[in-house]
């Protein structure tokens, strides 16, 4: 038993370590200006975190989630190639890290202010909304789904409406995601984000249109 814990305890010092390690890489890549030593640091703070993130001792620490968020913020918004699922990855740390405690305090608030958290997070809307414009271009529509969902997530959180004022909202995403699903031809997913628009009453009759032409190509002339 002793041995066992003693393996214990020296396991989740090295996670912690990890944790440790990328927050000071972390601030080593915010201060570089070679921009190839850049690259080589945020890839080192994110094997850190990863590592730390994938050990149950410290996978739901809230240090961990709040260098994981910027990290990945980082990849996302500077190099995208390390990893292209980042800006998802970052936006779920942000939502954690925004979780509130027994007195209903953020729990990263030791480390980072839940104002520059709000920040962080919005920007990771932006990031969403344009990478998913950029895959619907490229005609990777699932992908572009993928990313206006889960801006869903983050509209509740953004008390100061920072995306609504760049015109990303419930109703651009919502009509947005019905031009992928319809270029997908999937007509159930495209009938219920219309039916969305329609039950909160979008200002754009072009959406009725939408919706019969939907009913159309299934042969319901009825309810077109």
């Amino acid at each position: 038993l002793t041995i066992l814990l003693v393996v214990v305890n020296i396991v989740t010092f090295a996670q912690s370590q990890n944790i440790t390690s990328a927050a000071i890489i972390l601030k080593q890549y915010n201060s570089e200006k070679d921009k190839s030593v850049k690259t080589l640091k945020i890839k080192e703070a994110k094997d850190f975190i990863d590592q730390a993130f994938i050990n149950a001792s410290t996978s739901d620490s809230p240090k961990m989630w709040n260098y994981r968020a910027p990290i990945y913020l980082q990849i996302a918004l500077k190099e995208p190639g390390i990893d292209e699922d980042a800006i998802l990855k970052a936006t779920k740390a942000h939502i954690r890290c925004l979780q509130r405690d027994k007195k209903g305090r953020v729990i990263v608030r030791k480390w980072t202010s839940e104002e520059d958290v709000l920040a962080g997070l919005v920007q990771c809307g932006y990031k969403l909304f344009n990478s998913a414009i950029e895959k619907y271009n490229s005609q990777d529509y699932i992908a572009a789904l993928k990313y206006y969902n889960a801006i869903f997530d983050i509209i509740p959180l953004d008390t100061e409406d920072q995306l609504k004022r760049g015109n990303i909202t419930k109703e651009t995403i919502l009509y947005n995601s019905f031009y992928a699903s319809s270029k997908m031809k999937d007509n159930a997913t495209s009938k219920e984000l219309l039916q969305e628009l329609i039950d909160i009453n979008f200002n754009d009759p072009a959406i009725y249109m939408h919706m019969s032409n939907v009913f159309l190509e299934e042969n319901n002339t009825e309810k077109a």
